[in-house]
């Protein structure tokens, strides 16, 4: 009989990756598992605006809500796949499948493959307790995971120049994560300063400078396209209000600063975090 570590060594594993995701899904997603009747939350609203972009509507010029518009056309494509509630759960399943993916190649960096389980089960709890399953939080994770395993990667690596690809990447995922809503860029900031800084320290400027022209020029062309689709439908501005200003203009100053607050310390507890067991991990190995 094949024991747990033949069985990872082999990667069969990587087909119960859509499976959990897949029954995690259909029985905890009210919003979108179709077991579940629709329902009337801000996931099912998302699934509505996105039927409607596949109408033809142009998004906040013909219908409006207050989240980025690369949101609304995540659901858009996973009504192209299937209509409807169904399709959005397809899209989720595909992307909770490639999220638990790449946790496994983060996991990698720090404990046993045999132990991966442990963390794929608290993550999944997690999960169940803050979203829905079709959440503006649940979207960007994947593209806030992927810059993470990368920087883990090239601070394992050892090499000192750090891959351009990897800034072009870091650039993507920032300004698709602005574009679904700002506030969920704050884990992703900290992560990229903690690279800044890391280079710092090593004194690899001209590295620095072209990884920082690097991701500049991928999340400067992201940010464009969008906008620039925006502005030849006439919807440019109602487009920066519905994704920018409106929160901002009608957030009490209460809610703000505590918001405020605790991204502030989320963003601080990440940095940090990452920092001391990288110092950590290359004392020890310079021992």
């Amino acid at each position: 009989m094949m024991n747990v570590n033949a069985f990872l060594k082999n990667k069969y594993y990587l087909f119960l990756y859509p499976i959990i995701a897949f029954l995690f899904l259909l029985i905890s997603s009210t919003s979108i598992s179709p077991i579940y009747p629709p329902c009337t939350k801000d996931d099912s609203l998302f699934i509505l605006i996105g039927k409607s972009i596949l109408d033809g509507k142009i998004l906040y010029k013909d219908l409006f809500d207050h989240k980025g518009p690369v949101l609304f056309y995540m659901d858009s494509l996973g009504q192209l796949i299937y209509p409807d509630q169904t399709g959005a759960f397809i899209y989720t399943v595909i992307n909770l499948s490639i999220i638990l993916y790449v946790i496994r190649k983060i996991s990698l960096f720090f404990i046993k493959p045999n132990q991966i389980w442990i963390i794929i089960a608290s993550f999944l709890s997690l999960f169940f307790i803050t979203n829905e399953g079709n959440s503006n939080e649940s979207k960007s994770l994947l593209f806030i995971f992927i810059p993470l395993f990368l920087i883990l990667k090239y601070y394992f690596s050892n090499k000192k120049s750090h891959p351009l690809l990897y800034s072009f990447i870091y650039g993507i995922c920032s300004s698709l994560v602005i574009f679904i809503r700002i506030n969920n860029a704050v884990a992703l900031c900290a992560i990229i300063l903690s690279l800044v800084i890391f280079l710092i320290i090593n004194k690899e400027w001209k590295n620095l400078l072209f990884n920082t022209l690097t991701f500049l020029f991928s999340f400067i062309l992201i940010c464009f396209i969008i906008c620039f689709y925006f502005y030849i439908n006439n919807a440019f501005y109602d487009m920066i209000e519905g994704t920018f200003l409106h929160n901002l203009k009608y957030a009490s100053i209460d809610s703000f600063q505590v918001e405020l607050i605790v991204i502030v310390s989320f963003a601080i507890t990440i940095f940090a975090l990452i920092n001391i067991y990288i110092y950590i991990e290359r004392e020890r190995r310079n021992r």
